[in-house]
């Protein structure tokens, strides 16, 4: 579709048309597809024709492009028009690593904003991820370290109350109120209480019997 675009002088949704199949090349999609080689030999092949479509196009063209994206806000419109500047040669080494500076910012928030959006809909894993991603990307990331650490506190709570709740079972009360005490120091709700007072309770109910005994 994008090199039919480029036979109609569309240089702008050819880019874009460009742009997706680097995408899909790149990420876990096309990882599930085709094979390492496959992919590098193909991201090699789409980045020739944008670089060719970049030397095609002046950098007063390319420039205005980039003024044009970002004064709409979109930003996949501005990663796209950031990338075709990284690929002209009439783009400056100055130039091309402050407009890479761009793409890292925004690629950054996408990631994040990706995250928060997993982690809504409750699929921890995905969350887990994309914070670890951003975290990658910049270190110094406040909302993805916390939000990872938030996570991270919140799956070993759950594995220490799944513990506490199979030694209940196993009436094993001294094991399972030592898990709840660890519980208690991350999460407290009716749950862990209910939880903690029947093994408490048990655990007196064994005194006394053997007291009796």
């Amino acid at each position: 579709a994008a090199d039919r675009l480029v036979e109609q002088q569309a240089w702008d949704e050819a880019q874009l048309g460009y742009q997706e199949v680097e995408d899909y090349l790149t990420g876990d999609e096309g990882k599930d597809v085709l094979t390492e080689k496959e992919r590098t030999e193909q991201t090699k092949i789409v980045r020739r024709k944008r670089n060719a479509i970049s030397e095609h196009l002046g950098k007063e063209k390319i420039v205005s492009q980039i003024r044009e994206a970002e004064a709409s806000g979109d930003q996949q419109k501005m990663v796209m028009a950031y990338r075709m500047a990284l690929t002209s040669e009439k783009i400056s080494l100055d130039e091309k690593q402050a407009y890479q500076k761009k793409i890292d910012v925004i690629t950054l928030k996408t990631l994040v904003a990706q995250a928060q959006t997993a982690l809504a809909a409750g699929q921890t894993a995905e969350a887990k991820r994309l914070f670890g991603e951003a975290l990658k990307k910049d270190p110094a990331n406040a909302i993805a370290a916390q939000a990872l650490n938030n996570l991270t506190a919140a799956q070993r709570t759950e594995a220490l109350l799944k513990a506490a709740k199979q030694a209940v079972l196993d009436r094993n009360y001294a094991q399972g109120l030592s898990l709840l005490e660890k519980v208690a120091e991350f999460r407290q709700d009716d749950e862990v209480r209910s939880l903690t007072t029947e093994c408490r309770y048990e655990l007196e109910m064994a005194k006394a019997r053997r007291a009796i005994t």
